[in-house]
């Protein structure tokens, strides 16, 4: 069984300005406004289905490493067993990277692409999916090493013929997992 744990932001709209104040965040004009609620959500998968487990209202003020161990937290309480964690992209940082370490929580981290030449779009080069072990820097005086499987995808323009096909590039952290990266893409 794996759980996933997902950030999500939704629009929202309050009557009372001073609890629209305190809850939401800013961000980018999306459905007319800019200001959003965001909910964090642990589900389970198990053949091809998802069951919603745990929510968790994120408020401003809280780290990612609180939100996931609030989530674990309540999924534990139902009495499931974790075998492997699959993040979304607001989850990948050095601090829950080491939380995951610590904890010895399997995981796979959708990661970010980050810089113009080097960074992780440095790893985005070639023909193919592939594997490697680059090192990342965090907080100053902390770096680890961790398996990314970096996939080369295309776009769904063959399907629909709107769009010239073209290939885009996701990153994927595997905890201590040994996948390939054509069996990481699709969970």
């Amino acid at each position: 069984m794996a759980c996933s744990i997902a950030g999500v932001a939704t629009p929202f709209r309050l009557v009372c300005k001073t609890q629209a104040q305190g809850l939401g965040v800013r961000g980018h004009a999306k459905a007319g406004t800019t200001r959003f609620s965001r909910l964090a959500t642990a589900y389970l998968r198990r053949n091809h289905l998802r069951l919603t487990l745990a929510l968790h209202f994120v408020l401003p003020g809280e780290d990612t490493v609180h939100v996931l161990d609030i989530l674990l937290t309540r999924v534990k309480a139902l009495g499931v067993e974790v075998n492997c964690l699959l993040l979304d992209k607001g989850f990948a940082g050095s601090a829950v990277r080491a939380s995951l370490t610590r904890h010895r929580y399997p995981a796979l981290l959708a990661c970010t692409i980050r810089g113009r030449s080097g960074g992780t779009r440095a790893l985005c080069q070639g023909r193919r999916s592939y594997r490697t072990p680059p090192t990342f820097t965090g907080t100053p005086g902390q770096q680890f090493t961790a398996a990314v499987a970096v996939c080369r995808v295309f776009t769904t323009a063959k399907r629909t013929k709107r769009l010239k096909r073209r290939a885009a590039w996701l990153l994927f952290l595997l905890s201590p997992l040994a996948l390939s990266p054509r069996s990481a893409r699709p969970l």
